[in-house]
């Protein structure tokens, strides 16, 4: 029997990991590893990474094997902070420089526009404006 336990580890060790044959008593058959596994639909693990990374830019995120679609997700999800981060800073930008620095105080005038004419008002509102 213990002849026979070397010629199937001898076996398992070779080329032969296509699954098509049954793994010997004992033996550890591992997937290919990121190999999606049979059955699975990879449109199907594609949605479940996106559901896991959910500031993953979906466009972004391809692949042929689960380490490639989440490396791609994890990209995709620094793609859109990074993208976030600068529409923000330009935001703050934006408004910074659209809120005027403040008013100035008010100015006192010497002149008592209610005891004068209409036509005074005008001049003394022309000479105001000027200044």
């Amino acid at each position: 029997m213990a002849g026979g336990e070397g010629k199937a580890m001898g076996t398992a060790s070779g080329a032969d990991l296509s699954g098509a044959g049954e793994p010997a008593a004992g033996e550890q058959v591992t997937p290919q590893a990121g190999a999606v596994p049979a059955g699975v639909d990879a449109a199907r693990l594609r949605e479940l990474v996106l559901r896991a990374h959910p500031e993953a830019i979906p466009e972004l995120v391809q692949g042929e094997t689960l380490e490639e679609l989440e490396a791609s997700a994890r990209l995709a999800t620094e793609v859109y902070r990074r993208i976030a981060e600068s529409v923000r800073e330009a935001v703050a930008r934006e408004a910074a420089a659209s809120v005027p620095a403040g008013q100035p105080g008010r100015q006192t005038y010497l002149v008592n526009v209610e005891a004068l004419s209409p036509a005074a008002k005008i001049a003394e509102g022309l000479r105001r404006r000027a200044e």
